[in-house]
């Protein structure tokens, strides 16, 4: 979809890579406190801004494998909240 490595739950995406960066579906709430963090940004492909609640973490953001499992337990939580598609 993206050109990248995603990970579904029900068939709604959880998390994966794009290139060097982990893309991250979240709650509204989780994605406002996320946009504040070092090395997090809006989701954006082809210039295009994605829908609130898709960010992009660059690999400062995940180096550490506490990081990474933090990341992908939010990702997580929010595809399991999602009707089953």
């Amino acid at each position: 979809m993206f050109g990248g490595i995603c990970f579904f739950v029900h068939g709604n995406i959880a998390c994966g890579i794009l290139k060097q960066e982990m893309i991250v579906r979240l709650s509204d709430e989780e994605y406002t406190k996320a946009l504040k963090r070092k090395g997090v940004r809006n989701f954006e492909i082809g210039g295009r801004q994605s829908n609130k609640g898709w960010v992009l973490v660059s690999a400062e953001g995940y180096k550490s494998d506490k990081a990474l499992a933090s990341w992908m337990e939010k990702g997580l939580e929010f595809a399991r909240s999602l009707p089953k598609k």
